[in-house]
C-alpha cells in the first residue's frame, strides 16, 4: 500500500520547504511497515545528500544504519499505538555517512491511507558535544556555547553552569543572572502537569530523561514551550545533570501550519470537508449512543455560476469569502459550518433539541445572505442561497445519508425558486425524479441520439506570437426542457453508469470529422486535445478503437493531444503506460492536464511519454498570492522546462498573469483573457481575423 499526497496537498509541500528542520513523510503498508517516501522538504534533501527523485524511489529502511534497523521496528510499532512519538535514531547520507537525528513522528492519513509525518533535527553537534563533555569539562565549555540550544548544569536544583544560547532563551541580560538561580523558577510543568513531575523532582533522579514538554517563564514574564532533557555527567568532581532546553516556538508552528492546512479550507478558513466529516462521524456516533438528534444542512448559492463566469473567479473567491463570513455569523457556537468545496457549505447542529431548532437556523442563514447585497470590488450582488436540512434518526441513520438527503432537499428548495430551505421528507426521492439520477441516466442516454450534445474549443495562445497555436474541445449538454447542464453534472453520471464509453468515442468522431472538413476546406489544421477519464483507459480496447476511428477519418494522428489527470498515472500506472505508449507511438501528443493538483511522483513523469503539462489554474489564480505563491509556479514551469516538455497555464484571466507567465517562458496560455469556449463558427470567424491581421 503506498500512500499519495491528493488534491490540495501541494499546500502541504509548500509549508515543508519554508521549515529549517527536515521533513519527511512516507507511506505504510496495511501491516504497518514503511514504505517509500512520498515527500519530503528541502532540507532533508540538501542535508542527506539525495534528490527528491531518489528520495521516492527510497523506504526510511533503505537509509536507516543497520544497527538501528531494530530499534526503528519497535518504533514503528508505538507511531501506531500512540499516534505520536519523538525517538533518536540516524540517517545515512548519499555519500554513506550517518547523521544522527532526533525525530517527532506522526501518524497521519494521506489519501485514506496511512503515513507518518516526520520532523527531525539534526542532533550531530549535541551527540558530539555530549562526547567531548566526558572527556574534558573545559573543551565541554567551549562546545556547549556553540549550541542553539540552552545547556545548563544543575546541582540539587540549582543552575551552576549555562551557555549564552541560556542567556538568550530566558531573556536573561546576563548569565550571571542565571547562575545561582533554581531550574524550577524558569521551567514548569506545562502540557502535562497531573502527570508530569516538577523538573526539580525529575532532575534528582539518577536515570537520563527522555524528552519532556515544559513551559519557560522568561525574564519579561512571556512563556514559551520547551522541551527538556536530562543526562548526568561529572561537573567540578561531582555528579551533576545537563539539563538541554529547546525552543519549541518553530516546531508548534510548523506543526500549527500543517494541522491547519489538513483541517481548514484556504480561502474562507471555515472547516473543510475533512474535517466536518470526521465530527459528524463523531456526532452520529454519539447520538447512536446517547440516543440523541443531530441536524445537518446543506446549502450552495443560487446562479452563483453565473455570477462566477460574468465577473470572474478572483471576484467569486471574495463572494465566497464574505459568504462564509454571514454564515458563520447565523449559526450557534456548538454547530459547526463548513465549506464542501466550490459555493457548497455544510452545517452540523449536534445535540439538537427539536426540527424548529434546525430549521430556524436554515431561515435566519437564507435572510442573512439575501438582506443586504454583497459589496464586491465596487460591485453590489444581490445573492440567495438555498438550503436543505436532513434530521438524524428521524430521516436516517447513516452520515452518507444525512449529507444526501440534505442535499436532496436543497435540490428541492432551488427547484422552488431558490431563496428558500426545505427539509427532507421520504416522498422527495420521487417527487424530485427530475433531478434525480435515474432521470440524468436516462436523458443522457437519449442526449447522444437526439444531438444535444456538442463541442466547443477553448483556443491555447502562443505567448511568443500571440497566435492560436490549437484548442482543447470540451464537452456541453443542452437539454431540451432543462437547458444547459453543466459537464460537472453528467460527466461524473457518464463515468459511474460506463455511458463515457459512447460519448468518449462520440467527442473523437466529431473531432475527426472537423479536422477533416479544415482539410477539405483548405483550412490549415490546428492540433486538438482531447480528455480521457480514467475509465476509459480501464477498456482493453481503447486504443484500437481510437486508431480505427482515426484511421477511418484519414487524419494524421500528430495533430490529436490526449489530456489525461495526474490521478490516472498514479493509480493505473501499469495500464496507463500501455496505453498511452501506444497512443504516443501512432504520432499522438499526451499531456498531463490540472498538473499540480495531484502528487506526481518525478519518476512517473519520466517514465510517462509525456509532451505538455498544463498548469492548473489554481496555481495561476493564486499569483496575486505575493512570493511564494510565484515561486511555485515558477518551480513548475522549470520542471517542464527542464524535462523539455511544452507548459500550458490554465485559467489564464488578467494581463498581469500574462506577463508573469511569458517573463518565465511558458510556452502556450489558456483562458478567458484570451477566449472563452467557442462554437467552431466563432473559432473559425476568429481565426480568420487573425490571419487577416497576419
Amino acid at each position: 500500500m503506498e500512500a499519495q499526497l491528493t488534491v490540495g496537498s501541494e499546500h502541504l509541500l509548500k509549508w515543508m520547504d519554508y521549515a529549517n528542520d527536515p521533513i519527511f513523510i512516507f507511506g505504510l503498508t496495511e501491516d504497518g511497515l514503511p514504505e517509500n517516501y512520498v515527500g519530503v522538504n528541502t532540507a532533508a534533501a540538501q542535508l542527506l545528500g539525495y534528490t527528491r527523485d531518489e528520495f521516492s524511489a527510497l523506504k526510511p529502511t533503505d537509509i536507516t544504519p543497520r544497527h538501528r534497523l531494530g530499534h526503528l521496528k519497535r518504533v514503528m510499532q508505538r507511531i501506531l499505538t500512540d499516534g505520536q512519538v519523538t525517538f533518536e535514531g540516524g540517517y545515512i547520507t548519499g555519500e554513506g555517512q550517518e547523521i544522527p537525528f532526533e525525530f517527532n513522528a506522526r501518524f497521519i492519513e494521506i489519501g485514506g491511507r496511512g503515513a507518518v509525518l516526520s520532523i527531525a533535527r539534526n542532533i550531530s553537534e549535541r551527540k558530539r558535544a555530549e562526547e567531548e563533555l566526558r572527556e574534558s569539562e573545559a573543551r565541554y565549555r567551549v562546545l556547549v556555547e556553540l549550541l542553539p540550544d540552552m545547556v545548563a548544569v544543575v546541582h540539587d536544583g540549582v543552575i551552576e553552569f549555562v551557555n549564552h544560547a541560556g542567556r538568550e532563551l530566558t531573556g536573561a541580560s546576563d548569565v550571571a543572572q542565571l547562575i545561582g538561580q533554581p531550574l524550577d523558577r524558569f521551567v514548569l510543568s506545562g502540557y502535562q502537569e497531573s502527570e508530569t513531575p516538577p523538573l526539580r523532582q525529575r532532575t534528582q533522579t539518577g536515570d537520563a530523561l527522555s524528552p519532556n514538554e515544559y513551559t519557560l517563564v522568561r525574564f519579561d514574564g512571556s512563556r514559551i514551550d520547551v522541551e527538556v532533557q536530562s543526562t548526568v555527567v561529572m561537573y567540578g568532581g561531582r555528579p551533576a545533570k545537563l539539563i538541554i532546553i529547546r525552543d519549541m516556538t518553530e516546531r508548534r508552528r510548523v506543526q500549527h501550519v500543517i494541522h491547519h492546512m489538513a483541517y481548514y479550507d484556504y480561502l474562507t478558513e471555515l472547516p473543510n470537508r475533512r474535517l466536518f466529516h470526521e465530527r459528524l462521524e463523531h456526532a452520529v456516533v454519539t447520538a447512536h449512543s446517547s440516543k440523541g438528534k443531530l441536524a445537518v444542512l446543506f446549502l450552495d448559492l443560487d446562479r452563483f455560476k453565473i455570477l462566477n463566469d460574468a465577473l470572474g473567479h478572483d471576484l467569486g473567491d471574495l463572494l465566497l469569502k464574505d459568504v462564509a463570513q454571514r454564515l458563520q455569523a447565523c449559526v450557534a457556537t456548538k454547530a459547526l459550518a463548513a465549506r464542501l468545496g466550490g459555493d457548497e457549505f455544510t452545517v452540523l447542529i449536534p445535540d439538537v433539541a427539536n426540527r424548529e431548532e434546525a430549521t430556524d437556523c436554515a431561515r435566519r442563514i437564507v435572510a442573512e445572505i439575501s438582506s443586504r447585497p454583497f459589496v464586491i470590488d465596487g460591485y453590489e450582488l444581490f445573492v440567495t442561497t438555498s438550503v436543505g436540512v436532513s434530521f438524524f434518526a428521524q430521516d436516517c441513520l447513516t452520515v452518507a445519508d444525512l449529507l444526501r438527503y440534505a442535499d436532496t432537499a436543497m435540490y428541492r428548495a432551488k427547484s422552488q425558486g431558490g431563496n428558500g430551505f426545505q427539509c427532507y421528507h421520504d416522498t422527495m426521492q420521487i417527487e424530485d425524479a427530475p433531478l434525480s439520477h435515474i432521470y440524468m441516466e436516462q436523458e443522457l442516454h437519449k442526449a447522444l441520439d437526439a444531438g444535444e450534445l456538442h463541442l466547443v474549443y477553448q483556443p491555447k495562445v502562443n505567448t511568443r506570437t500571440g497566435r492560436i497555436a490549437g484548442v482543447e474541445a470540451l464537452l456541453r449538454w443542452t437539454h431540451s426542457a432543462m437547458g444547459d447542464i453543466p459537464p460537472s453534472n453528467f460527466i461524473p453520471l457518464a463515468e459511474q453508469t460506463g455511458l463515457i464509453r459512447p460519448i468518449g468515442q462520440y467527442v473523437i468522431r466529431q473531432v475527426c470529422a472537423q479536422l477533416r472538413h479544415w482539410e477539405e476546406i483548405g483550412r490549415a489544421p490546428l492540433p486538438i486535445s482531447i480528455n480521457l477519464s480514467v475509465r476509459q483507459f480501464q477498456d482493453s480496447d481503447l486504443v484500437d478503437t481510437v486508431a480505427g476511428i482515426i484511421q477511418e477519418a484519414g487524419i494524421d494522428p500528430r495533430w490529436f493531444e490526449i489530456e489525461i489527470t495526474e490521478t490516472l498515472l498514479m493509480e493505473n500506472t501499469e495500464v496507463a503506460m500501455a496505453s498511452l505508449q501506444a497512443l504516443h507511438d501512432m504520432g499522438m501528443h499526451i499531456s498531463i492536464d490540472d498538473f499540480g493538483t495531484g502528487f506526481s511522483s518525478f519518476s512517473y513523469l519520466n517514465q510517462f511519454p509525456i509532451d505538455t503539462l498544463k498548469i492548473d489554474q489554481s496555481f495561476v489564480a493564486n499569483l496575486k498570492g505575493g512570493r511564494r505563491a510565484k515561486s511555485i509556479l515558477i518551480a513548475m514551469l522549470r520542471l517542464g522546462q527542464s524535462l523539455g516538455m511544452k507548459v500550458i497555464a490554465e485559467g489564464v484571466e488578467t494581463a498581469e498573469q500574462v506577463a508573469f507567465l511569458r517573463r518565465h517562458g511558458c510556452g502556450e496560455l489558456q483562458g478567458y483573457y484570451f477566449h472563452r469556449p467557442l462554437r467552431v463558427e466563432e473559432l473559425e470567424t476568429v481565426l480568420d481575423r487573425m490571419n487577416e491581421m497576419a
